[in-house]
């Protein structure tokens, strides 16, 4: 809303020529007039646009307190104390004069706003880049700039919302403070809803995922224990002897799901003095051991030698791992080699700088066509496992003779 021209709310005589507070002249200033129904409706309009498109609620309350206070840029500056860039502020939106400068930041203890949370209101300051060097806009002068702080939820400091003046006839008085201050006010409570709102659905999403993961888990284990019986089956001489082969793979299948689903500690896998090839090679034997009475079915390739000072794998790597190997080995005794007596897994292992590479490489199994056309459930699962937990990536190559999987980690995520 355009000002009075009749009676400014500032003048050049007013105006000190250095930075300086001047948050006393907002009430002694002459103050333009303002419909109460452009404040309603400006706050209705946020209100909707909260609850129809809260990804650009922020930019559009900024636009907002730039219309309504006539000023020539407005932005709003979040706190962030543990930035790269340390304790700062960081222009989050802009629009106006300043909108190509969204992102750069301003020192917390030297700021407008920092001054502005500090003060716990309106903060009115003239030549602010003359207050803070970082302020300064090339190619633009700052004549005054308005700043109220913002509170999540009128509790939590968060930033500040601001306009500026680059005109030297043009300044801020008592109404712009407090309209400011309500938008700023409208603004925390709004973040608030928002945040909630987000926490509400990656929590559903997250237990929507947990759901899926179970019934994979579960369908992948009927599946093994069902090939285990047939297997047994079909080398048992008499019933005892398939009750005591069947018992014992299930046994082992029963180990292997306990190193996913709990702590490769009750192993003696994660403990003291293992080296990383022997860590290795218990964790290789627990995940093979449903599959054969040797467990020679899966084996870590022949000749494998890793220094002596490798480092080792802790709780969390291991746990990560043996939910990859295992299921890996699910997906081969459902699809690949070892669906067939024939078939049998290797398992190289490469140290590379920050990086450990693991190559899963079946043969001996049915003849691979290519990719499948889409993935299940099991290869996301490896997928989230390997980028979220392990901190690297993974690669599946589907050769005639059997799949071949390279799977990069970040040595420093499998020690922990």
């Amino acid at each position: 809303m355009q000002a009075d021209d009749a009676s400014p709310p500032s003048s050049k005589a007013s105006r000190p020529h250095v930075g300086a507070v001047i948050t006393h002249e907002l009430m002694a200033r002459p103050r333009r007039p303002l419909d109460p129904r452009e404040e309603v409706h400006a706050l209705q309009d946020l209100a909707w646009q909260m609850l129809e498109r809260p990804d650009s609620f922020l930019p559009y309350l900024v636009q907002t307190a730039l219309r309504i206070s006539d000023a020539h840029s407005a932005g709003i500056s979040l706190h962030e104390p543990d930035s790269k860039d340390g304790d700062v502020f960081r222009w989050h939106y802009a629009t106006g004069a300043c909108s190509p400068f969204i992102g750069r930041t301003t020192p917390r203890f030297t700021s407008p706003c920092g001054l502005c949370l500090e003060e716990g209101g309106p903060v009115l300051i003239a030549f602010p880049e003359k207050l803070c060097s970082d302020y300064a806009v090339p190619g633009l002068v700052s004549y005054e700039a308005l700043l109220v702080p913002i509170y999540l939820a009128g509790s939590k400091p968060l930033g500040a919302l601001w306009v500026i003046s680059h005109e030297e006839d043009h300044g801020f008085d008592g109404v712009d403070a407090r309209v400011l201050g309500e938008l700023a006010s409208f603004a925390g409570i709004a973040l608030k809803m928002i945040r909630d709102t987000r926490a509400l659905m990656e929590a559903l999403e997250a237990q929507e995922l947990l759901v899926r993961e179970m019934r994979h888990r579960i369908g992948n284990v009927l599946t093994v224990a069902s090939g285990l019986v047939s297997a047994s089956a079909r080398t048992a001489a008499t019933p005892q002897e398939m009750a005591v082969k069947v018992r014992g793979r299930l046994e082992a299948l029963g180990r292997a799901q306990a190193i996913v689903h709990h702590s490769a500690s009750d192993h003696h896998i994660g403990g003291g003095a293992l080296s990383l090839h022997d860590q290795l090679q218990a964790l290789v034997g627990v995940i093979a051991a449903p599959y054969s009475e040797e467990g020679s079915r899966i084996t870590l390739a022949p000749g494998l030698e890793l220094p002596a000072d490798a480092p080792t794998l802790g709780q969390g790597g291991l746990t990560g791992l043996g939910l990859v190997l295992h299921e890996l080995a699910t997906n081969a005794v459902k699809y690949g080699a070892l669906s067939v007596p024939t078939g049998r897994v290797t398992i190289d292992w490469r140290l590379e700088g920050d990086s450990s590479t693991l190559v899963w490489k079946e043969g001996g199994g049915p003849c691979v066509a290519g990719a499948p056309q889409s993935g299940g459930f099991g290869s996301t699962l490896i997928r989230r496992t390997i980028t979220g937990q392990l901190g690297g990536d993974v690669a599946f190559n589907w050769q005639p003779d059997g799949l071949e999987v390279e799977v990069r980690m970040d040595r420093q995520a499998l020690s922990r």
